[in-house]
């Protein structure tokens, strides 16, 4: 992959509302904005006019994830809802206090898990809730699932907290000294990982609880993605996109690659559906994309004519189309297959 510009046919559309989100689900790309509409997009089908907006929450929708054959979606006014391409959306659960803070969606079981206050909601796929988790230090500031939807963390202050999503049971503390933001599983289900606070990622290798510290960062993680393969961990934070190889006892004692080099910070990172290649956006609009075993790197044209910082970022199923969205409402689709 060439270090210099790549000429890809790249397509954009504007909203009047920031993009809080993107996911591919099934075929089809679904876009979460400000404005509590989501929009669905056919990859096989573009281009053509921007879809119509389907609305979902009453403000803004705050979290969006891929489950299984549908999108699920989180809003500021308290609701979980799930909706499926052509169909209208369905509200699933209001939570008790406040807003959503942060949702996860399995794949294979369909499983949701979404946080607000100190309370974890387990739901199944047609959203019943399974399980209401309650016992957390603080405000819980992010879920996730592992693959299959077995076990569900809760990161929060202090620490990390795993519980199983198929039954009311016992918890798991890991502990760590600090805000934890956001959470991810490796793919194997092995490892923990959370964001911090602290500008500065922590993990535990779950048999043992040992603890994995990865720090230098110069502002905060926001972004967390795993590699088809399961191998690398990119992560967004600083000027480049780090990936920690978690083969064997996991990265301890061994650097990360660093990848795409930017002017600004990378604010998200997304792996690729089938190949060891990642696509990072960055603070000024910028999206680069890199393969992480080679280091080669290119650049693509930026997601918008604002230079405002890129907000989401997804892979077609197919792995042959970007999407990127921007805080200033910019969509762009870039077409991979035809460089």
């Amino acid at each position: 992959m060439s270090e210099a510009a790549l000429a890809v046919p790249v397509r954009r559309w504007r909203l009047d509302a920031a993009v809080t989100g993107i996911a591919a689900v099934g075929d089809r790309i679904a876009v979460a904005a400000g404005d509590g509409a989501l929009r669905w997009f056919d990859p096989a089908a573009l281009p053509k006019a921007t879809p119509a907006a389907v609305p979902v929450h009453d403000g803004a929708i705050l979290n969006l994830a891929a489950g299984a054959g549908q999108a699920v979606t989180g809003g500021d006014d308290g609701w979980i809802a799930a909706i499926r391409p052509g169909e209208e959306p369905r509200r699933l659960l209001k939570v008790a206090r406040g807003w959503v803070n942060h949702l996860a969606a399995d794949r294979d079981s369909g499983r949701i898990a979404a946080c607000a206050a100190r309370t974890v909601h387990v739901l199944n796929p047609d959203g019943q809730e399974r399980l209401r988790l309650d016992d957390h230090p603080s405000t819980v500031a992010a879920v996730a699932l592992t693959k299959g939807g077995r076990r569900v963390a809760a990161a929060h202050y202090g620490g990390a907290t795993v519980w199983s999503a198929e039954r009311a049971g016992t918890a798991k503390r890991y502990d760590w000294k600090g805000s934890h933001l956001a959470a991810s599983f490796s793919p194997d289900g092995r490892f923990l990982l959370t964001a911090m606070q602290e500008a500065a990622l922590h993990g535990w290798r779950l048999a043992d609880a040992h603890d994995i510290r990865m720090s230098g960062y110069p502002a905060k993680t926001k972004s967390l993605s795993w590699s088809a393969d399961g191998r690398w961990l990119c992560c967004s934070g600083a000027e480049v996109v780090t990936a920690w190889d978690f083969t064997g006892d996991g990265p301890m004692g061994r650097p990360p690659r660093e990848l795409c080099p930017g002017e600004t910070l990378a604010v998200i990172v997304a792996c690729h559906p089938a190949h060891a290649l990642m696509a990072a956006g960055f603070e000024d609009g910028a999206v680069r994309v890199g393969q992480i075993e080679d280091g080669g790197e290119a650049e693509l044209p930026p997601a918008g004519d604002d230079e405002t910082p890129v907000s989401a970022l997804a892979w077609a199923a197919d792995g042959t189309t970007l999407f990127a969205g921007t805080e200033g409402g910019a969509i762009a689709v870039y077409d991979l297959a035809r460089k």
